[in-house]
């Protein structure tokens, strides 16, 4: 029975010894499968290749990625060797989904062209990124960054994920789709026979069947939507956390924490809700948004269109009542 180690780290991160010495140690114990996952880089990864090569220690180059929020959880990610390339990314399925779509689909091209994106199938999601920071610090890509993005800020369609594929076009070395599933795909898609092309489609549905990292992204998010697909996945690590009755008890919209700490006062989604900002009340009515300046609701009374009773506002001294459509919301002073 062989003995496997996919976990060490060398001086690179927080351990105390070099690629070398640690390859030396695993040998010593016997391990005959071997991984170096340093967190949050890679550049001790071909010296510990070297040495595994040198005694027939099967080798897979590792990465253990940390999070922003929470220290206790990390990634762990193998065969991720960049070819010395400045990133490791998945491709952007949304874009090959938008490259179906006649209406936008020159449109797109376009852009990526105009941003040095010379084939937009080379397009890639920036939500997971492994990085090969010595070659990035070499290029000086921060100011290089910073310059494309405020120079391209007005016309940008996805923000930093357009200036980073400008910027490392042809720099990348393309990962399992797996590691980025982005969920609103299969939210979006009703044909996916004529709305992605077969490769990208393939790849999206072996991701599925093991998927490692799943992007909750776009205006979707399985706190506000869990009967959706892939909603479950995010619920079941959400319960075991500290702050899950937390999660639950910020989304209960008809409660005292909610309305007191959010100023908002909702009924169902964009049916019927409203903000209540320093200046300004915003009624969103099945969708449409109507918004009053609160210097207007001094007036005891004002109406518009009175006798149908589409729109009206009432105050005194106790309460301020909002009708519209012949639904009344009630204010009351505190």
């Amino acid at each position: 029975m062989p003995k496997i180690d996919l976990h060490t780290h060398s001086d690179f991160s927080d351990g105390t010894c070099t690629p070398e010495e640690v390859v030396h140690a695993a040998l010593k114990a016997g391990v005959s499968v071997y991984a170096l996952t340093d967190h949050d880089t890679t550049d001790g990864v071909l010296r510990a290749q070297k040495v595994c090569g040198e005694h027939r220690i099967f080798f897979t180059p590792g990465v253990e990625i940390s999070t922003r929020e929470h220290d206790h959880l990390h990634f762990t990610g193998y065969n991720i060797d960049l070819e010395n390339n400045s990133l490791g990314a998945v491709r952007d399925i949304e874009m090959h989904r938008w490259l179906k779509d006649r209406k936008i689909r020159q449109e797109k091209i376009d852009f990526n062209n105009n941003m040095g994106i010379k084939d937009s199938t080379k397009y890639f999601n920036s939500g997971v990124l492994v990085m090969n920071l010595k070659k990035i610090r070499e290029l000086n890509s921060t100011s290089k960054l910073i310059n494309i993005t405020l120079d391209k800020l007005k016309t940008m369609w996805v923000g930093d994920q357009d200036v980073l594929n400008g910027f490392f076009y042809k720099d990348v070395k393309y990962i399992d789709t797996s590691w980025n599933i982005e969920w609103i795909v299969q939210l979006k898609i009703k044909d996916w026979a004529l709305e992605i092309d077969e490769k990208s489609y393939i790849a999206y549905k072996n991701a599925l069947r093991n998927p490692k990292i799943i992007h909750y992204c776009d205006i979707y998010k399985p706190w506000k939507s869990p009967e959706l697909e892939l909603a479950s996945i995010w619920w079941k690590y959400a319960r075991m956390t500290d702050f899950y009755e937390e999660i639950i008890y910020k989304n209960t919209h008809n409660n005292n924490y909610y309305n007191t700490h959010n100023n908002r006062f909702s009924i169902a989604d964009f049916i019927l809700s409203f903000v209540n900002y320093e200046n300004e009340l915003s009624i969103m009515f099945f969708g449409i948004k109507i918004k009053i300046k609160k210097n207007l609701l001094q007036a005891n009374n004002i109406y518009y269109n009175k006798k149908d009773r589409i729109f009206s506002i009432y105050k005194n001294n106790r309460y301020t009542r909002i009708t519209i459509l012949g639904i009344k919301i009630t204010i009351k002073r505190r």
